[in-house]
């Protein structure tokens, strides 16, 4: 098995955070749930130039990559999605700007992806985000909240 790196889009607008929204197949009480936009590192590519391809691919906007804010694995084996027992990921969270262009369903939008939505920091932690295990965190610091002993690295978080 390989690893996969891979680069997430962290782009926050008058308190509310981008998200994609897809079908969940995998979820029967939720009929959607949402994901920050980004994607899959390609062999020599940079990670800022991985984010910049995926947010045009997915959310139709070019992006400002500007810090990394949080590092997370996700070890299929040890979640609740079924059918990811095979994938190992490492997950680079980055703050990003939009430099141009309207979010809507980009040019290669992602098997099951059906929307992009704006998602209010105060409603993040009762959404269907993932990782589920970061929302509130997420929501308490991009609202500009100080995070005591902010860590980078979230570990193998759902």
């Amino acid at each position: 098995m390989k690893i996969r790196t891979a680069a997430k889009a962290l782009i926050v607008q008058d308190n509310k955070l981008l998200v994609i929204e897809y079908n969940d197949a995998f979820d029967p009480v939720h009929d959607t749930y949402f994901v920050l936009p980004g994607g899959g590192q390609q062999h020599s590519e940079p990670l800022d130039q991985t984010l910049q391809r995926e947010c045009q691919e997915e959310i139709n906007v070019d992006v400002e990559v500007k810090d990394l804010i949080f590092i997370r694995e996700y070890i299929g084996k040890n979640h609740s999605h079924t059918g990811h027992a095979d994938i190992h990921q490492v997950e680079f969270f980055f703050l990003c700007t939009i430099r141009a262009g309207q979010p809507g369903i980009g040019h290669t939008p992602d098997t099951g992806q059906i929307g992009v939505q704006w998602v209010a920091l105060d409603a993040l932690e009762s959404s269907n985000f993932y990782p589920q295990a970061a929302r509130k965190t997420l929501a308490t610091l991009l609202s500009g909240e100080h995070i005591p002993s902010h860590t980078v690295y979230l570990g193998d978080i759902d």
